[in-house]
């Protein structure tokens, strides 16, 4: 490639679609291409969790609360992915609908203790 050198292209089969991938790396095998795949599947994993559980948000700094916090979020984080993999959406989309159920319970919640309600 211009400005940038010689390359290697992989193609690796992926539920029947074709997956190319390209580095710069020209000693790489596609067997040490598909330990990226597995290595880009971690970096995933840890975007779900800091944005979806907020493992990376603490509000406390001593030991067993941290851990408490994480063993929490990680729970958390594995009932979200069973959840989301059953109904074939993304972490966010089950989020969402989530946070929709939780407000909508919070306002029927409040209407009725006020008398605004009568259900």
């Amino acid at each position: 490639l211009r400005k940038v050198g010689y390359v290697k292209l992989f193609c690796l089969y992926k539920n029947g679609k074709a997956v190319y991938y390209i580095t710069n790396n020209l000693f790489m095998s596609s067997e040490n291409s598909r330990g990226q795949n597995a290595s880009w599947r971690i970096e995933e994993f840890h975007r779900g969790v800091k944005q979806c559980c907020n493992i990376g948000n603490f509000f406390v700094r001593k030991r067993f609360p941290v851990l408490g916090h994480i063993s929490l979020a990680m729970r958390a984080f594995f009932i979200l992915e069973k959840i989301r993999i059953d109904k074939k959406i993304t972490w966010y989309e089950f989020r969402r609908e989530l946070n929709r159920i939780a407000v909508g319970n919070a306002i029927i919640s409040l209407c009725k203790e006020t008398g605004l309600l009568l259900i």
